[in-house]
């Protein structure tokens, strides 16, 4: 199956990233760096269905030694994908996502206006719940915590009015399995491996 987004994300946030740019005492503050973003996507796989779905991101560092910096993550998501159904009368369903992992990067001063911001984002543990409830014959949902997983970070500073390119990307592995009541008994259901990738443009104010 695969989620492709129908139009761009959109996105709002807010950051400082001044003690990881610093080489001085203004280094030895904390960054961070909030942002909540919306969007509509089209789902293929047992059928096709268009959702929206909504988030949120926060990440804060501190500053380590040249350029180098460490953190704690987190990631919200939200696909508003049920209930409903899907082009081929398949059952849809809500889907919540958080993430709580590790950022590890690197800035790298190109020019005095320009930067490469280079981050590993380790997943110390995800958790996948999916309302299982909206599907008929299920009687109680389903939360998989995912233990194994990175995701990478990379954004270029073009020194043009605060604009910057980004590429963001999260391979996660297999979840646990779990176990859930239907009508006919029980199942066991895991989270599949899966992989998301962004690219997109961010202006500063």
């Amino acid at each position: 199956m695969s989620v492709k987004s129908v139009l761009p994300t959109l996105s709002i946030g807010y950051r400082d990233h001044s003690s990881i740019r610093s080489r001085g005492l203004a280094g030895l503050g904390p960054s961070f760096d909030f942002e909540g973003f919306f969007g509509h996507t089209r789902y293929r796989g047992s059928g096709t269905h268009t959702h929206n779905y909504y988030g949120v991101r926060g990440e804060v560092y501190v500053s380590l030694f040249g350029g180098l910096y460490a953190g704690l993550g987190y990631r919200w998501l939200f696909d508003d994908f049920g209930p409903g159904r899907t082009s081929t009368n398949a059952a849809s369903y809500d889907r919540l996502s958080e993430y709580l992992y590790l950022p590890i990067g690197v800035l790298l001063p190109v020019e005095p206006s320009r930067s490469i911001r280079l981050q590993v984002n380790y997943l110390i543990e995800g958790r996948q719940r999916s309302d299982l409830r909206q599907v008929p014959g299920f009687l109680t949902s389903a939360t998989n915590r995912q233990r194994s997983g990175y995701g990478i970070d990379l954004t270029l500073s073009t020194g043009f009015k605060s604009l910057e390119l980004y590429l963001r990307h999260w391979e996660i592995e297999n979840s646990d399995l779990v176990a859930v009541e239907t009508v006919q008994g029980q199942r066991l259901v895991f989270e599949p491996k899966n992989r998301t990738s962004e690219i997109g443009l961010r202006m500063g104010f």
